[in-house]
């Protein structure tokens, strides 16, 4: 009898849907609610359901009012060295100012070096084929700059330092894969120049992640290309799953793409270049617009590029004269 009450307190007192519900014939079921009424039974009523109110999720605020630790990151990426550019005092003032700030980690984004001895570029027996420097003359010449960046830098010890090969670096793992009988020739000297200064080192199109946000000297198409066009940030952007610094382009963009989810977006920040200030590349002619010279400290929080600081090389150059 009980359940007569309780399906017909569920069907609102719906007498024929409570009997359907309970393959009972309409009659019978009305008899035994009857003598369930008479009986004084009443509906059995479930406890009230707690209502919990829960928090929107994003990656700004894993819980509420609750962000993760801040991690600072000192970087620098397409510093080009180059026998050309004999003057290496900008490696050391970028040395001085990561000592002042004292970072977590200390990141170079790759093209730490020209290398055009390796280039497919230049025709042979052209001017910039007689032009280029010898291999021997640009391992002496980045080991000096880098030298240089050691002379006032945090050791290595106290603050661990990464390096991603760029497509620079890269002209060497591929001329020894076109020639193997020179595998390890021009790719180990490169390497223990870095490494005998504590220098990490990841491979080209490799991913370094700190806090969330990816690191690389640039991201690689599904075609196995470098990004490239008119707005490759805007690209990047688009593409992008997670937060991204990169370089390759020597322009200095942030972007911020709002992704779907309350708070929730991905920034792409190019650190441009670290050539000297307003130094062009012989193959950019007069045509390149917008380059960028600096190094910059950035704060990584919750997968998010939360904050930029940039210091021109000439300001550098200033500040350490």
């Amino acid at each position: 009898m009980q359940e007569a009450v309780d399906v017909n307190h569920q069907f609102h007192g719906n007498r024929s849907a409570a009997a359907r519900h309970l393959h009972m014939d309409r009659s019978t079921f009305i008899n035994r609610l009857e003598k369930a009424q008479q009986a004084g039974l009443s509906p059995f009523e479930a406890p009230p359901k707690p209502r919990i109110r829960v928090p929107a999720r994003s990656v700004y605020s894993p819980t509420p009012n609750e962000f993760g630790k801040a991690v600072r990151v000192f970087t620098f990426g397409c510093a080009h060295d180059s026998p050309a550019i004999p003057d290496k005092s900008r490696f050391r003032n970028a040395g001085r100012l990561a000592a002042e700030l004292g970072p977590d980690y200390i990141v170079d984004l790759g093209d730490s070096l020209d290398l055009d001895s390796l280039s497919v570029h230049a025709v042979p027996g052209s001017v910039d084929d007689r032009a280029r420097p010898g291999f021997l003359t640009e391992i002496e010449s980045v080991s000096e700059a880098y030298a240089s960046f050691d002379d006032t830098a945090p050791s290595a010890e106290d603050i661990p330092r990464y390096r991603l090969k760029g497509n620079h670096e890269h002209r060497a793992d591929r001329f020894e894969a076109n020639n193997p009988a020179a595998i390890g020739v021009y790719t180990i000297p490169l390497s223990q120049i870095f490494a005998r200064r504590g220098w990490t080192e990841r491979q080209f199109r490799e991913w370094l992640y700190i806090e969330g946000v990816g690191f690389t000297h640039a991201p690689i198409t599904g075609m196995g290309k470098e990004i490239a066009g008119k707005f490759p940030d805007q690209m990047v952007s688009q593409e992008a799953t997670h937060s991204v610094v990169w370089s390759h382009t020597h322009k200095s963009v942030k972007v911020n793409r709002p992704k779907f989810g309350i708070g929730n977006a991905v920034q792409v920040f190019n650190t441009g270049s670290f050539m000297p200030q307003g130094y062009i590349k012989h193959y950019a002619g007069l045509a390149t617009t917008g380059w960028t010279y600096g190094v910059h400290e950035l704060t990584l929080r919750d997968g998010q590029i939360e904050s930029v600081r940039t210091w021109s090389e000439l300001e550098l150059r200033e500040r350490y004269a």
